[in-house]
């Protein structure tokens, strides 16, 4: 059960980091700012690298997904009564 919630988890993070990177960005800036710590950083490099590490964990997490929901040698296709094999 603890797993379910920590993939939902991630996959809630994905998708923030992949349709609004620079609202994460700009919360932790504003983190730093309130303990005086202030940081340059180019916005286009910062919004693409947070879409490409939104991406890359969807798709782990989706593989993963993917695979749990079949077993090894277990075909997952629903029978003549509707249940799943």
């Amino acid at each position: 059960m603890g797993t379910d919630r920590v993939e939902r988890s991630g996959f809630a993070l994905s998708s923030l980091l992949l349709m609004a990177p620079g609202l994460l960005s700009t919360s932790v800036f504003g983190l730093f700012g309130l303990v005086g710590v202030t940081a340059s950083v180019d916005a286009l490099l910062l919004d693409l690298t947070l879409r490409g590490i939104g991406l890359a964990l969807f798709v782990v997490l989706a593989a993963k997904n993917r695979q749990d929901a079949t077993a090894p040698g277990e075909v997952n296709q629903p029978t003549v009564d509707g249940t799943r094999r």
